[in-house]
């Protein structure tokens, strides 16, 4: 077998082996959605929140809307403003 031949077999070889690698990523790509939307649907059920609820807060984040200290901390804050 020439070099040339052998070359031409280890690229055949690595090819395939990209190939295959290419597939396996593309399958654990889809399992990660998968379970990442099983995670999120836990989430929801765990908060008891429907679908609207989720979208509501969803949408009052990208606002800048939602306060993530206790009630009485937001209680301060507001009385602090109203000063």
């Amino acid at each position: 077998m020439s070099r040339l031949e052998k070359c031409r077999e280890e690229l055949e070889r690595a090819r395939k082996k990209y190939e295959n690698l290419g597939n396996k990523i593309k399958e654990l790509e889809k399992q990660y959605k998968e379970e990442e939307k099983i995670a999120v649907h836990g989430m929801m059920q765990a908060a008891e929140l429907t679908p609207e609820q989720l979208a509501q807060i969803i949408r009052m984040a990208k606002m800048g809307e939602l306060y993530y200290g206790t009630m009485e901390e937001k209680a301060e804050e507001e009385m602090q403003h109203e000063e």
